[in-house]
């Protein structure tokens, strides 16, 4: 039970520390985590350097090199083969101790978005999954300004699909990824 406290805390609330708790209580040592997610990351073939620690802060003296295509996968991944972190992931807020805690979006009291990820410096990282017309659809952000600049962006790109302008799209800038998920590339 604690252990899912404290990744319902790191997920919804950003809590870095709440990640070092968890990495520290699950696997022994931030150290321990951090290869395990560096194992995770060569794995996916995603450039190794994305995972310079385990709370996605920016390393001084490190270059953190982190791609949409590396945030599309790791969102297809969450929102596909991680049921429990699936279901925390449309947690718009969670109570601990009386409490209240909310993420910093509109996104999902709009029903835009079913499920979110929001970290990084002033929550400049996003991975969101939406269901339109019966379809799933993940989209991811980088290195956006601010929280409200992030739902923005979502949300313009949201409502493209909605009013069907997707349909305007070129054809060649819609990839086909397995045979659920679909990227649109501008």
């Amino acid at each position: 039970m604690e252990h899912l406290l404290l990744l319902s805390a790191a997920i919804i609330n950003d809590a870095s520390n709440a990640l070092i708790m968890l990495a520290n209580s699950v696997l022994g040592s931030s150290e321990n985590s951090l290869k395990m997610v560096k194992s995770i990351v060569n794995d996916l073939g995603i450039n190794s350097s994305i995972a310079e620690n385990i709370t996605g802060e920016p390393v001084e003296g490190r270059l953190q090199k982190l791609t949409l295509d590396n945030l599309f996968m790791i969102g297809n991944l969450l929102f596909t083969n991680c049921p429990a972190v699936r279901n925390m992931l449309s947690l718009s807020s969670y109570t601990f101790k009386d409490s209240i805690y909310r993420t910093k979006s509109n996104l999902y009291d709009y029903g835009l978005i079913t499920h979110g990820l929001f970290y990084g410096v002033n929550d400049s990282i996003s991975i969101v999954r939406s269901k339109i017309n019966g379809e799933t659809y993940i989209t991811v952000a980088l290195g956006v300004r601010s929280a409200f600049h992030r739902d923005a962006m979502i949300y313009q790109t949201l409502s493209k699909i909605m009013n069907s302008d997707i349909q305007k799209t070129k054809l060649e800038n819609i990839r086909k990824i397995r045979k659920s998920t679909y990227k649109i590339i501008y």
